[in-house]
């Protein structure tokens, strides 16, 4: 009684109702596997240590501890101060940085590790990373002497002496 039938949605409107859920969809799983372009760029930029981490999660695709625990870890292995010890240190720190790829202090920790390590003056791509990693957390917090220490431990692997030693000076000025 004076109901009107409805008419089925135009062929305009289910396309462009797929088309809003295709943009959506494709906006998340661009998220979820490139979260460096929608990371808010600060101060410092995008953390280099995105793109590392989606190769070093293949190596340890759930790492069994916090960012902390591994941290402390890694710390303790570099301690050994011997190969085996710092190759352990480059585990655990690496499992931290997959934990909490913007752990600043885990950030120094590996990059410091990384620079005693013997292989690190043939391992190119990494030694670029753990370049740009050290040049980021140096723009995140400039007075942190892990940080500096890092970097000046990363500057001497690479000979440049002139710099290592402003580096390092600066690490033992902020924390004698």
């Amino acid at each position: 009684v004076g109901a009107r039938a409805r008419a089925a949605p135009s062929f305009g409107r289910i396309a462009a109702g797929v088309l809003v859920i295709g943009v959506i969809g494709g906006g998340f799983a661009l998220y979820k596997l490139k979260p460096e372009l929608f990371e808010r760029s600060s101060d410092a930029g995008v953390n280099p240590l995105r793109g590392a981490r989606s190769t070093w999660e293949m190596q340890f695709p759930n790492p069994p501890h916090t960012a902390q625990e591994h941290g402390d870890a890694g710390r303790a292995a570099m301690r050994l101060d011997s190969a085996a010890g710092y190759r352990k240190a480059d585990d655990e720190l690496r499992q931290a940085l997959i934990r909490e790829v913007g752990n600043v202090k885990a950030i120094a920790a590996w990059v410091e590790n990384f620079s005693g390590l013997p292989a690190m003056q043939s391992d190119v791509e990494t030694a670029h990373v753990a370049r740009d990693a050290i040049a980021w957390a140096l723009r995140r917090k400039p007075d942190d002497p892990d940080v500096n220490r890092a970097n000046g431990a990363l500057l001497l692997a690479v000979q440049k002496v002139d710099d290592a030693q402003r580096s390092l000076m600066k690490a033992r000025d902020l924390e004698p």
